[in-house]
């Protein structure tokens, strides 16, 4: 008996262990596989513009969500430049993202390798085609997951008090945008993400631009052009059919 339970209790720590490595991996997801970032000994420059207080945080964020209510969906694409001075040239990434409410997304990357994510607010599905590899991660049992698909569905649809939960926020008014730094909370995301910078511009409910700033100083701009406000979805869109070369590598994470 004693010893099933240290065996359970292992089992466990193992698994939760897996989870917060794919939660570290999330905000660098966040920054998300389309924002990752490289090593740079480059200092993190600091966000332009005049520095809100509490009161004018507060109206910046409550604007935002007013302009978001109207929202259903959305489609951009996206585009990404990664500078190191580890590299001759800069490293560009793009590919398209699409969110509906709530909570489904469809993003294809298309360099510098293809790579698909697929959720329909049960499962989200990370798929990678040059290796035939997808991993299944059940929302309702993956907080990592989970918590992936809330972040990027913030596009459109802003919870002030879930971001406020994960992030320390500094709101920064420019030339007609906002920019709200972030910096994370929990002391486990802090080991590798130092900031979030997200920018809106003026009377516009969905970001134009990410800045992801790693602890190491690493950085990655990502930006959304070609922004299509409400198109007419189906559910269809965010549903993934895995084919049948491909194969599952995170069964063990499966609920049983």
């Amino acid at each position: 008996m004693f010893l099933s339970g240290v065996v359970r209790r292992s089992e466990e720590r193992r698994g939760q262990r897996r989870r917060w490595a794919f939660l570290s991996g999330l905000i660098l997801l966040a920054c998300l596989t389309i924002f990752s970032v490289y090593p740079s000994s480059s200092e993190a420059r600091p966000v332009e513009g005049t520095l809100l207080n509490e009161k004018e945080t507060t109206i910046a964020l409550k604007t935002i969500k007013d302009l978001q209510s109207g929202l259903s969906s959305m489609q951009a694409r996206i585009y990404q430049k990664k500078t190191t001075p580890l590299l001759k040239e800069a490293v560009e990434s793009e590919g398209t993202l699409t969110l509906k409410k709530p909570n489904l997304l469809n993003m294809s990357l298309t360099r510098p390798k293809p790579l698909r994510m697929v959720g329909d607010g049960e499962v989200l599905w990370v798929y990678k085609p040059d290796s035939k590899e997808a991993e299944k991660h059940v929302l309702a049992s993956d907080m990592a997951a989970n918590e992936t698909i809330k972040f990027l569905s913030s596009a459109i649809a802003m919870s002030t008090d879930e971001l406020s939960d994960r992030f320390d926020i500094s709101a920064y008014s420019g030339a007609s945008t906002l920019t709200l730094a972030m910096t994370p909370k929990s002391a486990i995301v802090a080991r590798y993400l130092s900031k979030i910078n997200v920018s809106y511009r003026d009377g516009e409910a969905v970001p134009f631009k990410f800045e992801v700033i790693s602890k190491n100083g690493g950085r990655a701009i990502t930006e959304f052009n070609e922004v299509v406000l409400n198109p007419r979805l189906s559910n269809d869109a965010f549903r993934f059919k895995l084919p049948p070369d491909a194969r599952i590598t995170n069964l063990e994470n499966e609920p049983q």
